[in-house]
């Protein structure tokens, strides 16, 4: 979470919570789904970690790579295989196919990035800032990637709740580079983490059906 220890820990809490009964209630491929909820709580606590924790510390560092993990490496790519998995409709599973391949292309740039420069981990304006030490002139074109693939795996499919998910996830992407683009990579998890929690939406749809 972008404001604190406290508000990192408690949503870590509530996200398991709902992942969980998530996981109750989904079936087959839709357990992916039910995931989501409760590996943002995973990343969430790990931010509250980076939080507690003095800079310098072995287990913030630690902390604020496994974070990271799933911001850099595991969402941009998980997001577009998931929802691409579930489509039904032939066409727009096709064409979910970009969203894959450029979430693919995301991930590998950063993890590049990661194994080859330093991060810094500060605290800016209320938020947690990670930032590559270098290399910062690819920030805006990787957002918009960023955003592309993840939000654009959303919009596509057929289902009508994920769709408004993806359209607010989109709306929020843009609130957050406005509030702080250095601090994109925190504000941005924490509006998906809150959003994540609709799913359990779409899950109980599915049971009543």
């Amino acid at each position: 979470m972008c404001f604190s220890a406290p508000a990192s820990f408690v949503a870590s809490g509530v996200l398991a919570g709902i992942g969980g009964a998530s996981m109750k209630i989904a079936k087959g491929r839709d357990r992916f789904v039910a995931a989501i909820p409760f590996i943002f709580g995973i990343q969430q606590a790990l931010e509250g970690i980076v939080w507690l924790l003095p800079e310098g510390n072995i287990w913030r560092l630690g902390a604020a790579y496994g974070f990271l993990f799933f911001a850099f490496l595991f969402w941009p790519v998980y997001i577009p295989l998931v929802f691409r998995s579930l489509e039904s409709n032939v066409h727009r599973k096709k064409a979910m196919l970009v969203f894959v391949a450029v979430g693919l292309f995301v991930a590998l740039f950063l993890l590049v990035n990661l194994l080859l420069e330093s991060i810094s981990i500060r605290i800016e304006g209320g938020h947690i800032v990670y930032a590559l030490l270098s290399g910062t002139q690819f920030v805006v074109p990787i957002v918009i990637a960023y955003v592309f693939a993840v939000c654009g795996s959303l919009l596509s499919s057929s289902h009508h709740l994920m769709r408004w998910i993806g359209v607010c996830l989109f709306l929020f992407a843009g609130i957050s580079a406005l509030s702080s683009l250095v601090a994109f990579t925190s504000v941005w998890c924490f509006f998906s983490a809150i959003l994540s929690c609709l799913l359990y939406g779409y899950l109980w749809q599915k049971r009543t059906k």
